[in-house]
């Protein structure tokens, strides 16, 4: 099933919003802004499922997005695929929070997902997202994972990063220069105004917390990469959320 949730914002106002089936969307003014709650309104994402969000922020804009659970990669016995795709474009001196619950893949799920995210001039973008991987007693070894997460400002790649798990390469991914025995991968990717890179730079990597934790480390044009990777999810999202 093909679906897609498009929102166009312009100040704190959410002026557009297109939902199908799966997909469904619940707004709530704040006072940071509208926040858009992502709901699912039937099982997904189911084999054969592939689904896209957009959101457009006009120049100014202001939005949060939530969901209200974690989203449930299933497995793919027929061979076939689930997808979810985002395309985020942001104007000039616009903010996007992201923060939805955590994308779990099962044992035997096959799961593609593309991040396309341009930033305008000016604009901050706070973007979180967590994974994990299998439920209990998931057999690990049988989840195929390719995901890709690209964040361009003026034209030019500040951000590209990806991760590919397949099951003939378990072992590769499963060793210490990727996941180890890691069943929970969080990202936390912030980026403020170009103009603020040359801080953002001189701020050098913080120590991490924990030996489950890789610190911050600063990246071009006023970007910041947090990661954690933890061999238990519960202690994995505690740590990101103090992060």
């Amino acid at each position: 099933m093909k679906a897609r949730l498009t929102i166009i914002v312009e100040g704190d106002r959410v002026v557009g919003l297109d939902v199908d089936p799966p997909l469904g969307a619940k707004v709530r003014a704040t006072d940071c802004g509208p926040e858009i709650w992502i709901v699912t309104t039937a099982a997904s994402l189911l084999e054969g499922d592939d689904l896209t969000i957009e959101l457009f922020l006009s120049d100014n804009a202001r939005l949060t997005v939530r969901s209200v659970a974690a989203q449930m990669a299933h497995a793919c016995v027929g061979g076939g695929t689930t997808a979810l795709n985002v395309r985020i474009h942001m104007g000039a001196r616009a903010e996007l929070t992201w923060r939805p619950e955590p994308l779990i893949l099962c044992a035997q799920s096959n799961h593609r997902s593309r991040v396309d995210i341009l930033l305008g001039h000016g604009s901050i973008l706070w973007w979180s997202d967590e994974l994990v991987l299998g439920r209990t007693n998931d057999d690990l070894d049988t989840i195929t994972l390719d995901a890709q997460c690209t964040v361009q400002r003026a034209q030019v790649v500040v951000f590209d990063d990806g991760l590919h798990l397949h099951p003939r390469e378990a072992e590769s991914w499963q060793g210490p220069a990727v996941l180890g025995d890691a069943r929970y991968l969080g990202t936390l990717l912030r980026f403020n105004d170009a103009n603020d890179a040359n801080d953002a730079n001189d701020a050098g990597p913080a120590p991490a917390a924990s030996p489950h934790q890789c610190g911050s480390t600063a990246l071009a044009f006023g970007g910041t990469l947090t990661r954690i990777v933890a061999a238990d999810p519960l202690l994995g999202r505690r740590q990101f959320s103090e992060a």
